[in-house]
């Protein structure tokens, strides 16, 4: 059993959609299904890495009742409750067992149906009070004949054609019907077949009697659940046979199946094994009763969840603020980052902190410029290229221009999404897309000062050199270097006063050139400061 619970595990706040998700499975049998379908099926969709394994696991525990982590205190349990508004476990008696399964573990193997039938069978095998030996043991035996009936039809003789097995399950299906093919009954012209199709039929029928008798157990409403999750990442092959698998062997009243998936990705697989002209949305269309998709969650608890990590494993990391929260769950949903993007690319911050960046940590500006262009690089991977490679730098004034997609410097801890706010970050975006799409080196560029109070100062000249600690341009005007400074939102004080900048080296470099080079932690020679 899974180890997470909604109160106190769901930091995506995912609670009242799990309640959701428990009423459905409470009314699978009372709802109308079509003739052919006997189980109740429910797609839970969602793209790849937006928490479908996380809340499924939650949700394994909450419909067996398990809806508090025992290891929390009892003022958290009230917070939890208040937050997500879940029943309580005692509010509801439990009468269901959760059978689950993690497809993409076991999609090394040949054929499909092992593993996934091996699952069923020792869970099964687990429920003392219901399972016999003798039950287990013909379950057993039963797998082996289906087992060697994919291998020898489905592998061996017939190539591997999965429109083979289809007809074979659907002649399996129909049970004690005799076909006949001139005087001769295919039985007798086919053995294997024959055992083949008996075994299927008797494994329906002790599946049955495991569900009826769980019932009489129980309560009519009593019912098993088999989650299947991460299907969609399997082998195409593999994913269409436990789709069918799961329609033809285990259609049984009392059965419901929870498939977490993103629906898109099994449709590429479908074309994969049936053709390209082939209608994947109708045919996958038969295999579910209820499809819904996952919400999505919120990052800042992500983020949160992340940084008190980073506290604890990095002795070097700086804590986010309030500030740089928002700003960073801004770019989230900016480039709708799945919640394994985020963590990607708030490791990748990381990295940079420890290397390239590592005088930057205590810059929020510039903590919040390179979580962008991260983001940007890993969303927008062409965009960026083009920007960063190619040196096509007029691509990034279509993203600094429009408040939709620029950068959200939410750099005060009262700053609220105010149209003053969207106006302070209107105007750093101006100042850094006019140094990028000049397409001049630094030392040619007509730059900004700007401090964190807002003010900014046209500077007087172009770049010469920085000399105790000051920028001197060829106008001889003299900038002191200060903690508070940037140059048009992108040199920030441990630019002005590494090596690189000490030697001239920098300002023979474009914006862009730059950026890159911290961005791919190019390492430059630099003091150590901070």
């Amino acid at each position: 059993m899974s180890d997470l619970y909604f109160c106190g595990n769901d930091r995506l706040g995912l609670g009242p959609y799990g309640r959701n998700i428990f009423y459905v499975i409470q009314n699978a049998d009372h709802v109308v299904k079509s003739n052919d379908n006997q189980s109740f099926v429910i797609g839970i969709d969602a793209p790849w890495g937006t928490g479908k394994t996380y809340f499924v696991k939650m949700l394994e525990n909450y419909i067996t009742g398990k809806w508090t982590n025992p290891n929390i205190a009892a003022e958290e349990v009230a917070v939890a409750k208040a937050y997500t508004g879940v029943v309580e476990p005692q509010d509801f008696v439990s009468v269901f067992c959760v059978i689950y399964y993690d497809a993409w573990s076991n999609d090394f193997w040949n054929n499909a149906f092992e593993p996934f039938y091996n699952t069923i069978i020792e869970n099964i095998a687990g429920m003392k009070d219901l399972s016999t030996n003798e039950l287990v043991e013909a379950l057993k035996a039963i797998g082996k004949i289906i087992a060697i009936g994919f291998d020898a039809h489905l592998t061996k003789k017939y190539g591997d054609t999965y429109e083979t097995l289809k007809g074979m399950v659907e002649e399996a299906k129909k049970g004690g019907e005799t076909l006949i093919k001139g005087n001769y009954v295919i039985e007798q012209a086919f053995p294997e077949y024959a055992a083949f199709k008996k075994a299927i039929c008797k494994l329906r029928e002790l599946l049955t009697s495991t569900v009826t008798a769980y019932k009489n157990r129980y309560g009519e409403d009593a019912a098993i659940v088999i989650v299947i999750d991460e299907l969609d990442r399997c082998r195409p092959l593999f994913s269409v046979q436990t789709l069918e698998i799961v329609k033809h062997f285990f259609n049984i009243n009392g059965l419901v199946f929870v498939f977490a998936l993103d629906i898109s990705q099994l449709r590429y697989c479908v074309k994969n094994v049936y053709g390209n002209q082939f209608d994947a949305e109708g045919y996958l269309e038969r295999f579910f009763n209820y499809v819904s998709n996952l919400p999505q969650g919120n990052y800042e608890p992500l983020i949160k969840a992340f940084n008190e990590e980073a506290i604890t494993v990095d002795k070097g990391w700086k804590p986010i603020n309030n500030g740089l929260l928002r700003s960073f769950s801004e770019i989230a949903n900016r480039f709708s980052l799945s919640l394994r993007e985020l963590r990607i690319l708030l490791s990748s911050l990381q990295l940079l902190e420890q290397n390239t960046l590592k005088c930057h940590k205590n810059y929020d500006y510039a903590r919040i410029l390179y979580f962008y262009f991260l983001a940007l690089k890993y969303k927008k991977t062409e965009e960026y290229r083009r920007i960063f490679l190619k040196g096509e730098v007029d691509v990034i004034e279509s993203f600094l221009s429009k408040e939709s997609t620029n950068i959200p410097y939410y750099v005060y801890e009262n700053e609220n999404s105010t149209r003053e706010a969207k106006d302070r970050s209107t105007t750093r975006n101006n100042m850094l897309s006019k140094a990028l799409i000049s397409k001049r080196k630094i030392k040619d560029l007509n730059l900004f000062l700007a401090y964190t109070s807002d003010a900014t100062v046209n500077v007087e000249g172009c770049f010469k050199y920085i000399e105790d600690s000051c920028i001197v341009t060829n106008t001889t005007a003299r900038y002191e270097i200060q903690e508070d400074m940037t140059l048009s939102y992108f040199l920030f004080e441990p630019d002005l006063k590494s090596e690189v900048a000490c030697q001239g080296k920098l300002f023979e470099l474009t914006p862009e050139n730059y950026l890159n080079k911290q961005l791919e932690m190019i390492e430059f020679p630099r003091n150590e400061k901070g």
